[in-house]
């Protein structure tokens, strides 16, 4: 039962050589390599990958993006049928540990339906530069706020793909380094349970290996994230115009509470549409409940002296967050189960 090794590669050195080898020597036998359009000085390393009798190289003639290797190497995988023990994606520079790659394939036995994470140990490491240390905490917390679901690294490249999962994954948007944090806001959606391994945290040569380019990819990344929540930023601006302009527009007494149901329903019957099915019904039910409810408060808040727009302020954080977070499981369904093993 043994997984056959997805390898996306772009301008590699030796290490790529050096990284077979090893997973050979730990009892791996079947690789693909994903040269993703790499330099002609690259070639000489390909045309050895290319001689060995259990790799099957793949090649891109120009740059697509890490993201796009990853679906070739899965599309080929799976039209030869080598994905019936699983898949794991590693990179060419040899930052993902032996031990790392055997946890993730041990994982795979015993959770046949996950998507198995690798975790790096930022905190045991010496060696992790600040700024991947920062990037990588901020990246984390955004995915906790928008999607509930606590990962532990988002942005670790070694990871394990059973073969019903890789079927459910081809399909996610994402064609560079953004794929990889696509597929972990698409689990809750597609119900892939998920489970976290963790792994030493490995720094080479200044991590000067890595294509990570920090402006555009990151740009992609959260790009990506907070596209989740578009919807429900734009139902929170509806909302506001609405309140700004008709709070006024009503007798004194109770202006304020009107404007502010008409325009938290108008929000709630936008963010309706994007649920699915018979879910529209429980959506709408508790629209009115939550409606009702915050013009209660606002009522309350207003006879008790404070303005109109005071109150709207009080009133936004958690009533914004009891209706994001409602929105979110109606939309995608509840959260996944999530073996936190890094934890352990």
């Amino acid at each position: 039962m043994v997984p056959t090794i997805l390898i996306p590669a772009y301008n590699p050195d030796e290490k790529l050589q050096q990284t077979i080898r090893n997973l050979r020597e730990a009892g791996y036998t079947q690789f693909v390599v994903v040269d993703d359009g790499s330099r002609p000085d690259c070639w000489a390393i390909f045309d050895w990958v290319a001689q060995q009798e259990d790799i099957l190289l793949l090649r891109h003639s120009v740059n697509c993006g890490k993201g796009r290797a990853m679906k070739t190497g899965f599309n080929e995988i799976l039209c030869r049928k080598m994905a019936q023990n699983g898949v794991i994606v590693c990179d060419a520079d040899g930052q993902h540990p032996i031990a790392a790659i055997n946890s993730v394939a041990q994982q795979m036995l015993e959770h046949p339906d996950c998507l198995v994470l690798g975790v790096r140990k930022f905190f045991e490491a010496d060696n992790v530069p600040l700024p991947n240390l920062l990037g990588n905490t901020i990246t984390r917390g955004a995915f906790y706020l928008i999607t509930g679901i606590r990962y532990g690294d988002t942005q670790c490249g070694l990871r394990g793909f059973p073969e019903p999962v890789i079927r459910q994954l081809m399909t996610v948007s994402g064609e560079r380094f953004e794929y990889e944090n696509t597929m972990l806001l698409a689990v809750r959606s597609l119900g892939i349970p998920v489970c976290q391994v963790p792994m030493e945290a490995l720094y080479l040569d200044d991590n000067k290996s890595s294509h990570f380019h920090r402006i555009h990819d990151s740009v992609r990344i959260y790009k990506t994230i907070l596209g989740f929540a578009k919807r429900p930023f734009i139902a929170a601006i509806l909302h506001f115009l609405l309140f700004y302009y008709l709070r006024s527009t009503f007798p004194t007494w109770w202006g304020p509470t009107a404007a502010y149901g008409i325009g938290l329903l108008a929000g709630y019957l936008f963010l309706l549409f994007s649920v699915p099915g018979v879910r529209k019904f429980k959506a709408l039910a508790g629209a009115v409940v939550l409606t009702l409810a915050a013009c209660a408060l606002q009522f309350i808040l207003g006879t008790a002296g404070i303005p109109a727009m005071g109150a709207w302020w009080i009133l936004a954080l958690p009533l914004g967050l009891t209706s994001y977070y409602l929105w979110v499981g109606l939309c995608y369904g509840p959260r996944p189960l999530n073996y936190r093993l890094d934890l352990r």
